[in-house]
C-alpha cells in the first residue's frame, strides 16, 4: 500500500520545478552562447548534402590535426587535459 505524506504534496512539486527551472537554465544558456557564436559569425549554412559532405570533411580534417599535435614523445596520444594545459 502506497502511503502518501503530507510532505509529500509538497516536496515532489517543488522537486519537479526545480528541476524544471535548472533544465531551463542550462537551455537559457547554451541559447545564449549559441547567439553569440553566430553574432561572431561562427556558423555555418548547411542547404543540402554537398554542403553536409563538405563540413564534415572540414571536421574530420581539424579533428585529425588537433589528435596530430597531441602526439606524445612515444607517438601515443596525450590525454585531453594534457593537450588542454599545452
Amino acid at each position: 500500500m502506497n502511503v502518501v505524506r503530507p510532505t509529500d504534496t509538497v516536496v515532489l512539486p517543488l522537486s519537479s520545478v526545480s528541476e524544471a527551472s535548472s533544465a531551463t537554465a542550462e537551455i537559457l544558456a547554451m541559447v545564449a552562447r549559441a547567439d553569440a557564436d553566430v553574432a561572431a559569425g561562427r556558423f555555418v549554412t548547411v542547404a543540402g548534402p554537398a554542403d553536409s559532405e563538405a563540413l564534415h570533411a572540414a571536421t574530420m580534417a581539424r579533428l585529425r590535426d588537433r589528435l596530430a599535435a597531441a602526439r606524445g614523445s612515444r607517438g601515443r596520444y596525450r590525454s585531453y587535459s594534457a593537450v588542454q594545459r599545452g
